[in-house]
């Protein structure tokens, strides 16, 4: 982890750039500067001077602390042990680092001065995580965060999730990570400190990526970079411009991801941030390397690796060594290449770095494979899927997937409560024009009478029209304002009667799919009153279960009258499945139900597997969809035929109803939520007219197509298309 926070943090409270009249003019200040005062300049001075002569400053510090403990002045004297720490970390004194935070909390302590006790424990926290280890960084950080809320200082309560948040990303932790970073958005947000909002839409940003999801991504880290150049931010700048690079060279877009590179570097070339000159070398290899251009790559990462080197940036040389792995990998000096994995895989246990270890076991697969020694592929390939399912979880996607559906909703509130807002101005505002409309009115009446009177002297009477077509004037102009402020309020109200629409259509299909297994439920039921013999107990038991079913499917028909949802989005599982396994599935699940109509169905399912990606839960709704509805208009002692089978390089499903068909009109009604037909169910079962209108939504969602062939009187034929896919093997992604 780089020095940012620490330097930022400086930035904040120390503002003194080393410029030689700057330190003049400290220095003047010092000569008359008495007591406390005396402390601070101290301070200032060698702030200024630390990342240049960290030792001249280190001494000054030492002085403003014995002046400090000379005048009992508790906060001089915190500051001056903190201070002192940070100068040794220039020196990388890991012990005098750790030893100086240590009695700066002591001191904060003694003193019983909360804040400054959490902001040394948030600069220790920052120095163990710039240093990779992890363990105690968070331990740090949590000491940090109790000491703020008890302070109740929200700005370095940012500060702390922003670091908390930064460390799980790099361990590979991306729930945790989000849920900090969310934490800090709030505050920000309740603060409403829009300049802070770049830097953590930029760090929410990385987690996205990390995890694959580039469009999520991309949004944070345009709204990072739109917030950093309204108020001129220029490492926000930057630090963006350097991560949206990033993206670009996954999308092979690499002359994009050198210039937005390389414009980064040149700012952070005016700067000491020595971390971002060795990561943004390090990320500059990597695109020319992307272009085959082995030279510059291997420049720019010796340039990275001398950095990293000198100020000992772990995280840093682990990922420069993946690089140097793959660089002689396409050498094909494969035993050097095998040689950094092996430093790299070192060095990540030692801070704990899951993803890079992961990365460094994909490259070592691959290295394996170019020397044809497949038994070691293979253990480098196990190794490598134990570390990226840990990565990328079903439990961790399903937990982001919820934070990231929470902030969606506690935006959509604050928008209608905006609108709702704007709606009651609105309506003030009305109000308010109205009453100036009577008021414009009785004025012209005033006028009016005055009028009569000045057309007794003719030189007043020139005046006084001039006087009367100004106001009508002003009165036309307060009743187009008033004429355009209705128009935006019914464009809001009709805002909020979509999102109300909105809400009732996805809870209606939420509940129209709880109702097929709750009639599989209720056959099944009636299958053991007929079958199971059982004393009076077990049947009382059976009752019971069957009346509990009744019960529930009353409540699902009153839930499709509801209006409680917020969005219609739907979120996919998709995997590669057997369409010809899913429909038989569907259709033993059906059998009871055709058989009480007396419905014979004949499935002609492919002998050979059919094998699409999709939803294997939205399709089976599709396929039960389509069945219940194909044996509810069907007459007893009738036939539905279900079909799966390839044609056109497309797995195709048909099922086929000897029912009533379809008119022309109800033609145009299908696929439409909530469209009652002119065809009735055979034996009065109930009919939503939903179940259509999911299953054109599902498969649409999926990449599917629905279409209908039917001619009243002649039954109906539904037919869904998927595209095939070859049946899944387990590889390595590229």
């Amino acid at each position: 982890m780089n020095r940012f926070f620490s330097l930022v943090w400086g930035i904040l409270f120390f503002p003194i750039l080393v410029y030689a009249q700057q330190l003049d003019s400290l220095n003047q200040v010092l000569q008359t500067a008495t007591d406390t005062t005396r402390v601070n300049v101290l301070q200032d001075i060698g702030y200024a001077v630390m990342s240049s002569k960290p030792d001249s400053a280190i001494r000054v510090f030492e002085q403003s602390l014995a002046l400090a403990n000379k005048l009992r002045y508790e906060q001089g004297i915190v500051n001056a042990y903190g201070l002192i720490a940070r100068g040794y970390e220039y020196l990388n004194d890991k012990k005098k680092v750790v030893d100086h935070y240590k009695m700066a909390i002591e001191a904060a302590v003694k003193f019983k001065l909360l804040a400054s006790q959490g902001t040394q424990y948030l600069e220790l926290g920052n120095y163990y995580a710039y240093t990779d280890d992890a363990t105690l960084a968070l331990t740090s950080y949590k000491n940090a965060q109790k000491l703020f809320i008890q302070a109740d200082d929200q700005h370095q309560l940012i500060e702390v999730y922003k670091s908390t948040g930064m460390l799980y990303s790099n361990q590979g932790e991306y729930v945790e990570a989000l849920k900090n970073n969310f934490r800090a958005l709030e505050i920000i947000e309740s603060m409403k400190d829009t300049r802070s909002l770049s830097d953590i839409y930029n760090s929410i940003a990385i987690i996205y990526k990390k995890q694959k999801n580039i469009k999520d991504a991309l949004t944070y880290y345009n709204r990072s970079l739109e917030i950093a150049r309204r108020f001129d931010n220029q490492i926000m700048i930057a630090v963006t411009n350097a991560n949206i690079a990033l993206i670009h060279k996954d999308n092979h877009r690499l002359d994009s991801a050198r210039t937005l590179l390389k414009e980064s570097l040149k700012f952070f070339l005016t700067t000491d941030y020595y971390y971002s000159h060795s990561q943004l070398y390090h990320n500059l290899s990597v695109v020319y390397l992307n272009d085959n251009q082995v030279d510059s790559a291997l420049y720019y990462l010796n340039q990275s690796q001398a950095l990293a080197d000198k100020y000992n940036y772990q995280r840093v040389k682990c990922k420069n060594h993946i690089q140097f792995a793959k660089i002689c990998q396409k050498q094909g000096k494969y035993e050097r290449a095998l040689s950094h994995i092996d430093k790299s895989i070192a060095i990540s246990k030692a801070i704990s770095s899951t993803e890079t270890i992961e990365e460094a076991l994909g490259i070592k697969h691959g290295i394996y494979n170019d020397m044809r020694k497949p038994a070691k592929a293979y253990l480098a390939l196990k190794e490598y899927q134990k570390y990226h399912d840990s990565l990328f979880n079903s439990a961790n996607s399903r937990q982001i997937g919820m934070l990231k559906t929470t902030l969606q909703l506690k935006e959509k509130e604050k928008e209608v409560a905006l609108l709702e807002k704007e709606r009651q101005i609105q309506i003030l505002n009305e109000d308010k024009k109205r009453t100036l409309s009577y008021l414009l009115t009785s004025g012209l009446i005033t006028l009016g009478l005055v009028s009569l009177i000045l057309l007794i002297s003719r030189n007043n009477k020139a005046k006084a029209n001039r006087l009367l077509k100004q106001q009508s004037v002003e009165i036309r102009s307060k009743n187009e304002e008033i004429e355009m402020q209705k128009v935006a309020l019914m464009e809001n109200n009709k805002h909020l009667e979509s999102l109300n629409e909105d809400k009732n259509e996805l809870i209606g299909m939420v509940a129209h799919d709880l109702r097929s297994p709750l009639n599989q439920i209720k056959g099944l039921i009636n299958i053991l009153k007929i079958t199971v013999k059982t004393d009076i107990s077990g049947k009382e038991i059976i009752e019971k279960i069957d009346g509990s079913t009744d019960r529930l499917r009353v409540l699902v028909n009153r839930t499709l009258d509801l209006q409680a949802i917020e969005s219609k989005k739907i979120n996919l599982n998709k995997e590669i499945v057997d369409l010809a396994a899913l429909a038989q599935c569907v259709v033993d699940n059906q059998q009871q139900a055709a058989e009480e109509k007396q419905i014979t169905i004949f499935d002609k399912l492919a002998k050979n597997s059919c094998f699409v990606n999709v939803d294997r839960n939205y399709t089976i709704q599709i396929i039960e969809n389509l069945l219940c509805n194909a044996l509810k208009f069907s007459n007893k002692q009738s036939k539905v035929e279900v079909l799966v089978y390839q044609e056109d390089n497309r797995a195709k499903l048909e099922i086929i109803d000897e029912g009533p068909g379809l008119s022309e009109t109800d033609k145009k009604k299908l696929f439409i939520p909530y469209q009652q037909l002119s065809a009735k169910p055979t034996n009065k079962e109930k009919s939503t007219g939903l179940g259509l209108a999911i299953v054109k939504k599902y498969a649409n969602a999926m990449g599917g197509e629905v279409l209908c062939k039917s001619q009243f009187g002649h039954g109906a034929k539904f037919i869904v298309l998927f595209e095939l896919v070859e049946e899944p093997m387990p590889t390595l992604p590229v």
